[in-house]
């Protein structure tokens, strides 16, 4: 059922993330992979969520109240494209339908 919407590669890089390093069961997580690809995609994916937080609460936003409007705009799409080149190196594919978005 997941090949159908097209998210096999991501839930079995979450499912990797998910059973080597936050240490839920193999048997609880279908479609499981112990793949060396799964666990270094789950690992790219722990790490981009620890440092960003949930949602992006942990980046840095002070730069919103010192510059004005072009220049935060500026910023914003140099972070947005910083995020995209990370995750592209994970997801290409996905990375790509979500650039415009």
């Amino acid at each position: 059922m997941n090949e159908v919407v097209g998210v096999m590669h991501e839930w079995k890089a979450l499912s990797a993330m998910a059973v080597k390093w936050l240490g839920m069961p193999e048997e609880a997580v279908p479609f499981y992979s112990s793949s060396a690809f799964a666990q270094w995609r789950g690992q790219r994916i722990l790490a981009f969520v620890l440092e960003t937080g949930n949602f992006g609460h942990n980046k840095d936003v002070s730069y919103m109240k010192k510059y004005p409007y072009v220049i935060r705009k500026t910023i914003s799409l140099w972070r947005h494209t910083w995020d995209f080149l990370r995750q592209f190196f994970v997801f290409p594919l996905d990375s790509l339908r979500g650039w415009g978005g």
